[in-house]
């Protein structure tokens, strides 16, 4: 009876373990992280050179810099582990939803072009950015508010660069469109470098 007891609680503390490893509760090297992107976890995986093997929510502390260009990324699930990025190049991907790098806080690089983002909230407490790209014709963005927060709050500033779409900011004369102008002249007089789309036109003169 002795025997069969001490193999119960045996049995119960591994499956403890292994239920509190799945739940991601804290362990040795804080626990496992999982990308649900299969190509942004092969991206991570890169710059961490760990192609095998589980990856843990220390490995992607350890990530700082990031190229995951042209790899058809849709989410970005999983990313908001990667605290300490600095540089993030996410251009020409599928990307719909930026939620996940709201948190990233240390971010001074980052690239969105040629996605299809639509909603920019997470980019308002971005305050380290100084250069931040959101161009490309499928970026449907039309709420600007949490770019000119940023700004306004001690983020983006004198010396830094946006460049922004044509398709939801400038007319077909070139010219800032009416219901954005505000946020605009908010970046321009905080000296902010507002630049469009591939053509890199630098629009402190709108249409000049």
């Amino acid at each position: 009876m002795l025997r069969q007891s001490a193999r119960r609680i045996l049995l119960c503390g591994v499956i403890a373990g292994l239920a509190l490893a799945l739940s991601g509760c804290p362990l040795a090297g804080g626990g496992p992280a999982f990308i649900r992107d299969r190509a942004l976890d092969s991206a991570i995986r890169a710059a961490l050179g760990k192609p095998l093997g589980i990856l843990s929510q220390a490995d992607l502390l350890n990530v700082t810099e990031l190229n995951a260009a042209g790899l058809n990324i849709q989410t970005l699930d999983g990313i908001e582990g990667c605290r300490n990025l600095t540089v993030l190049d996410l251009r020409s991907n599928s990307v719909v939803s930026i939620t996940p790098l709201e948190n990233l806080i240390n971010l001074r690089v980052l690239d969105l072009g040629n996605n299809r983002v639509k909603q920019i909230s997470a980019i308002s407490g971005l305050f380290l950015l100084e250069e931040l790209t959101l161009s490309g014709p499928n970026m449907d963005i039309v709420d600007w508010s949490p770019l000119t927060a940023n700004a306004a709050n001690g983020g983006l500033g004198a010396g830094d660069t946006v460049i922004l779409p044509v398709n939801t900011t400038l007319d077909s004369q070139g010219q800032v469109l009416d219901y954005w102008e505000q946020d605009y002249l908010t970046l321009i007089n905080l000296g902010v470098n507002v630049l469009f789309d591939d053509m890199r036109t630098e629009t402190g003169a709108p249409g000049a």
